[in-house]
């Protein structure tokens, strides 16, 4: 795996995928790909690159390793490579493309700063948000339960 190293100067050109959130230089996604990613077409691809990435994304996480984190099981991310990842993503895919995923299988989960929290944005043609379909296979623990209340409590502790 190469290094995901992104030096000061060059932080204006990075992006995050849409639809895994890993942050690499646009230059990187053009020679690479997105590495979790392949059925984007990103390399090489400069409009693909526009329509799958975001230059505007908020929180950033470093997954030494996803099989073990915490937080890549929280967000979702566990099956990915280790990198650099965004919290919330902002921009939304292609409709198009959005069908296409979804009817290949491909499962897509919100990282969008959606402000409403709803998952409406990822409906398939059945109308059935495709967020509750792939997570309805897979809820959370209950570990995985408290650690997203207690994130959602701002860490707040009762005393």
């Amino acid at each position: 795996m190469t290094s995901n190293y992104i030096a000061p100067g060059q932080q204006r050109y990075s992006r995050a995928c849409m639809v895994c959130s890993i942050i690499m230089l646009q230059s990187r996604f053009k020679t690479e790909g997105c590495p979790n990613c392949p059925f984007l077409d990103l390399k090489g691809s400069t409009d693909n690159i526009e329509a799958c990435t975001s230059g505007v994304f908020e929180g950033v996480t470093v997954i030494a390793d996803p099989k073990v984190s915490w937080i890549a099981k929280w967000q979702r991310l566990d099956e990915y490579v280790a990198g650099v990842y965004a919290m919330k993503v902002s921009g939304s895919l292609p409709e198009e493309l959005k069908s296409q995923l979804i009817e290949e299988g491909h499962p897509l989960y919100p990282r969008d700063a959606n402000p409403s929290g709803s998952a409406d944005h990822y409906e398939d043609l059945d109308d059935e948000p495709a967020y509750v379909r792939t997570t309805a296979k897979q809820p959370l623990s209950r570990a995985e339960r408290r650690a997203a209340e207690r994130v959602g409590n701002r860490g707040a502790r009762k005393t």
